[in-house]
């Protein structure tokens, strides 16, 4: 390993305190001014990296913070910055994984939804940055017969993420964008729910089990007669692509294998 890779590597451990050597080795190779010694001048460097983090993950996160109270967030968060320090220049592709850390945190236990949540709004966020996508032409696929639409392979919105759930997310997060104080009585069911991106609004659409069955046969990329095939059922199958393509749940298709 070349010495630049070897001070790189060494700063991202010390900014993260995963290895006193490299924190050593830093502040070795650092100057003290007459207003700030090598250990200040270093500790600012690290408050605003992990200070950006923070507010990235409150950013990525509202409903999550409002859930546990802004104090307590902070303090969750700094913990996981620790454990989980940043591998991407782009601060949208930070904070993957805050679900699975919150899963296995104290606070679960008080708040059980809270990593289901932190889920939906990571889809949110994604599905946000997402590339524009054109959506489905209706009209394209007229000039097929059923029979050549069998043939056909369809495909979901790029920005599409899935979330099974308990608990309605959904609406926690929808009483979440409004002043609305009215309670919600939180009831654990099975729930699915689809998140993507259509046009410039976000959109996060609860699902029925045979709805999220058949979009998870879709997001294999296979021909439509294989979904079928899955299935069981041709009415329920059709009734279900109709249904999608009206949802905008399909973005677009091929006719390769006509």
């Amino acid at each position: 390993m070349n010495s630049l890779n070897h001070l790189q590597r060494d700063f991202i451990d010390s900014v993260f305190q995963l290895d006193g050597a490299a924190t050593q080795s830093i502040l070795s190779q650092l100057n003290g001014t007459t207003q700030l010694s090598i250990k200040e001048q270093f500790k600012i460097y690290q408050q605003s990296i992990h200070d950006g983090l923070t507010n990235a993950l409150q950013q990525i996160y509202p409903v999550c913070t409002e859930l546990v109270g802004e104090r307590y967030f902070y303090s969750m968060a700094r913990k996981y910055i620790l454990s989980n320090p940043s591998r991407s220049p782009d601060l949208t592709d930070y904070g993957e994984s805050f679900s699975k850390y919150i899963k296995h945190h104290p606070v679960i236990t008080t708040v059980p939804y809270l990593s289901d949540m932190a889920k939906l709004e990571w889809a949110y966020h994604r599905a946000f940055h997402a590339p524009n996508e054109t959506g489905f032409n209706i009209e394209s696929i007229y000039k097929y017969s059923a029979e050549q639409l069998t043939k056909c392979i369809f495909f979901l919105p790029d920005s599409h993420h899935f979330i099974s759930s308990h608990f309605p997310i959904d609406r926690i997060w929808e009483m979440h964008q409004t002043a609305n104080e009215d309670s919600l009585e939180i009831e654990k069911h099975a729930g699915y729910y689809f998140v993507f991106r259509k046009s410039y609004e976000i959109h996060i659409d609860r699902l029925t089990k045979h709805e999220y069955l058949f979009l998870k046969a879709v997001k294999q990329n296979i021909p439509f007669i294989e979904i079928y095939d899955q299935l069981a059922d041709e009415t329920i199958a059709s009734k279900l692509l109709v249904h999608s393509l009206q949802m905008g749940w399909i973005n677009h298709f091929t006719p390769e294998n006509i």
